[in-house]
Order: C-alpha cells, then sequence, then structure tokens
C-alpha cells in the first residue's frame, strides 16, 4: 500500500521548513530519524543539513546543495520546490508528528512481513515481535530535552487548567496523593489481609469516569464480578455464592444493577500474560487506569524470582511513562521472622528492591492485629514522591468485601518517617464512606460494619 500524498507533503513540508528557518533545525533532528523521509532525495537532504547542524554550519540551500553527495540540477530543483511549498514553518510541529506516525506504521507493517515470512514461529518469537510493535506504538525515543525558556511557557500554560488526579474514592488518599496519568503505584499487602478487595474497590470507583483494567492472574472473572456486585450492592457473598438470597437481596441487588452496569470497569482473566502482553491488550482497550493481582504472577525472563520481579517493575514503570497509563500493581510482602509483629515497611515488598525504588506511590494494607479475624485493616502510604506520607485505619466487612475509614479511633501508634524524610499526615478524614458505600437508597441504609 502506498504512502498518502499527505505524509509525502509533511515531508517535504518539514525540509523545507529547516531550509527557510535554520532556527528549527535543532527541534527537527532531534526527534525526526533519517528513515522516518522515504524519498532518496529528502533523506539526502535531512542528511546534508543534519550534518551542518552538528558541524555548526551554515544552513542555506547552497551549502546544504553543495553538502549532498553528488549535486545537480535535479536535487537544485528539488530544494527550490520544497522551500516553495512550504511558505511558513508555523505548523513545523504537526508536520513532524504526521512523518512520524506513517514512520511508525511502516515499521509495523515491516514487522508484519516479518513475523508472516517465518512461517512456523515459537510463542516466544510470536512475544518477542509483540513486544517491538509496543514499542513502536509507545513511540518513545528515551531522550526529551525541555530548554528553560519552553518550561517557563508550560508552567504558566499548566497552571490555566485544572489539574486531573487519578481518584481513590477515600478521602485520605483523594487528599494526600496527587497521583497523575503515567504513575506507577504499588499496593502491597499479605495473603488474605484485603489488597484485592481494596484494589477492587478503588477500581470501581476510578471507572466512574475513567476506562479501567483490572488483570486478574489468579482469581476467575466471575468471582471477582460477583465480588464486585456483592460490594456495591451490599448483599453477603456467602449467600451469593450459596444461592442462598433473600427477597430484600434481590430487591438490593436490581436497585443496583444499572449502576453497576454503567462502570467502565473491564476484569480480564490473565494467567501466562507477559507485560508484553498487557500493555498490548491496554492500548486496544484503551484503558486509562490498570490494576495487576498480582505483579510477580506475570511471566517474565529471568533465572531467578529475585531477576523477574526486577524485569516486570521496570517494565511496568516504563510502560506507565511511555503511555500515559496509570498502572497500579498489586505485590505480595515478605512475612516477618517468627514471633516479630510489626508493620511492614518498603523493605517487605518482596522479591525485588527495585519495586520500591520504580514506584511512584507505595501503600499497604495490613491488619493492626496479625492473627486476629476481626482485626482492623490499616491502610498505609509508605512511599509519595510527590506528596506525603501516612496512614488511616479501615474496618473490613468480610461478608460484603466492604471497607469503612474508622473514624472513632485513633491509630496506637505512629510509624518512624521513612528515610527520605517526608511530611506524614495523621489526620483522620470525616466520615465518607468508601466507593462500595456510596449513595445508598431508598431499600436500605448502609449496613454497620
Amino acid at each position: 500500500m502506498g504512502l498518502m500524498p499527505d505524509y509525502l507533503l509533511a515531508q517535504s513540508s518539514v525540509l523545507g521548513a529547516m531550509l527557510i528557518d535554520a532556527n528549527t533545525v535543532g527541534d527537527v533532528v532531534t526527534v525526526l530519524r533519517l528513515e522516518d523521509f522515504t524519498d532518496p532525495t529528502g533523506r539526502e537532504v535531512f542528511l546534508a543539513i543534519r550534518e551542518l547542524y552538528l558541524s555548526d554550519e551554515k544552513i542555506d540551500p547552497v551549502t546544504v546543495l553543495h553538502k549532498m553527495e553528488a549535486p545537480s540540477p535535479e536535487r537544485r530543483q528539488y530544494l527550490l520546490r520544497v522551500m516553495d511549498e512550504t511558505p511558513t514553518t508555523a505548523n513545523l510541529r504537526e508536520w513532524m508528528a504526521i512523518v512520524r506516525e506513517q514512520a511508525g506504521v511502516r515499521a509495523a507493517q515491516s514487522v508484519g512481513l516479518e513475523l508472516i515470512s517465518e512461517g512456523t514461529v515459537t510463542m516466544e518469537q510470536v512475544r518477542e515481535i509483540v513486544g517491538r510493535l509496543n514499542g513502536l506504538i509507545a513511540d518513545s525515543p528515551g531522550v526529551e530535552c525541555l530548554s528553560m525558556e519552553q518550561g517557563i511557557l508550560n508552567f504558566y500554560e499548566e497552571l490555566e487548567r485544572t489539574p486531573q488526579y487519578v481518584p481513590w474514592g477515600i478521602d485520605f488518599l483523594d487528599s494526600g496523593l496527587t497521583a497523575e496519568a503515567s504513575d506507577y503505584v504499588v499496593l502491597g499487602g499479605y495473603p488474605s489481609d484485603g489488597k484485592t478487595a481494596l484494589a477492587l474497590s478503588m477500581a470501581y470507583h476510578q471507572a466512574r469516569s475513567l476506562r479501567v483494567g483490572f488483570f486478574s492472574l489468579e482469581t476467575k472473572n466471575s468471582k471477582l464480578f460477583n465480588r464486585v456486585f456483592s460490594s456495591a450492592a451490599q448483599v453477603s457473598g456467602v449467600r451469593i455464592k450459596h444461592r442462598a438470597l433473600t427477597e430484600r437481596d434481590y430487591d438490593l441487588l436490581a436497585c443496583k444493577s444499572e449502576k453497576v452496569r454503567s462502570r467502565r470497569l473491564s476484569l480480564i482473566r490473565s494467567s501466562s500474560m507477559t507485560v508484553e502482553d498487557i500493555a498490548s491488550y491496554t492500548r486496544a482497550k484503551r484503558f486509562e487506569v490498570i490494576y495487576i493481582d498480582y505483579l510477580t504472577l506475570i511471566q517474565a525472563p529471568g533465572r531467578t524470582e529475585f531477576e523477574q520481579a526486577t524485569y516486570i517493575s521496570k517494565a511496568l514503570h516504563r510502560f506507565a511513562q511511555d503511555t500515559g497509563v496509570t498502572v497500579v500493581a498489586l505485590s505480595q510482602l515478605s512475612r516477618p521472622e517468627s514471633g516479630k509483629v510489626k508493620p511492614p515497611t518498603l523493605a517487605s515488598l518482596r522479591s525485588s528492591g527495585q519495586i520500591e525504588q520504580d514506584a511512584d506511590i507505595v501503600m499497604f494494607v495490613y491488619r493492626e492485629e496479625p492473627g486476629r479475624l476481626r482485626s482492623r485493616r490499616i491502610l498505609a502510604v509508605e512511599k509519595n514522591k510527590e506528596g506525603e506520607t501516612g496512614r488511616v485505619p479501615l474496618l473490613f466487612n468480610g461478608e460484603t468485601q466492604t471497607f469503612r475509614v474508622d473514624t472513632n479511633g485513633l491509630i496506637k501508634s505512629k510509624r518512624e518517617e521513612p528515610e527520605y524524610k517526608q511530611q506524614s499526615f495523621y489526620e483522620l478524614p470525616g466520615s465518607e464512606p468508601l466507593p462500595w458505600e456510596e449513595e445508598y437508597d431508598h431499600i436500605g441504609a448502609a449496613p454497620n460494619t
């Protein structure tokens, strides 16, 4: 399939802009590559301009023509034509974006043809090619330069806009965290302490305004959905499982059905998925926030759990930054030594210290009294690159898998400050319900937990 005329025009317009205004050359050569130009003469012109720029020599049609390997009347006419077709440089950024986009399409087509020509391929080869395609889609050259002049302009432009932070549905987090698109968040917890239930609660709340994907590597979609519906309607999950619903239960479920249906939350059963698989699916579904339950169950290269966890964490962090997707990864915590009962710290993150290093935000949920079934849970923010740390007690209702902030009692003891000396906030929020407990209707008020 041939190139559309507008792509060819964009390429020649970029070259014309550099010939008209040499001040634009620096912006172009740091973004576009030689292979982005399809016309052989256009490539020669770009290469000549880039070499002149790097040599700090004057750039104009005469010097460019002289720099080209074989100056000729045809090349001279080419230079005059692209300048004539480019009366202004005002739209240079748009032209560059078109050139890069089409270059990515051509590269993706090449990768696809390579896969077809291979004949019989292994799943490992397919994953490698999918990873290359993901890199092309992300289109991140890995270098981004911001001058102080442009930084000032960007700063004041940003001040005019209302910041958009990721909502969590918990006052404690919404007031203390400024999580943005492209942040990498880790939610850690011991087994059976409620991290999946809390993550589902957060995802359900965010799905009011954002497209959210919940990747579960160990639980069936039907079980997760039953938890969501049970929590949203405040109906016992045990009665749902045993098909022992009461008339009131049916009324509550019917009342909440439309609200649950409207949430933009997708549950994805994803055993044996790699980071590349998750990235591809996320792009295809255009998720804005994704949850991964849990991190070390993702398939990854490496001979040890440490190597695998390190690879996964780096890849998730890079994916979040490249795409602007907020990634929330659940992580198991290492149990303290026998007989030593103490709250978890950043060192408790299992498998790799890379997780702590990569994460923009690290949260823990754990029992205030380990081993006690009805113990309060503590939600702790242990790392927050752009805000405060702190913790809040939660009451957990296992029957409906819901949490409520406990405003009747303070935490018994304050934790030590993290080593990086962030500010801490210990004020408890008001009695706002958590996401599942919002807007109780006429059928019944919020149950006591």
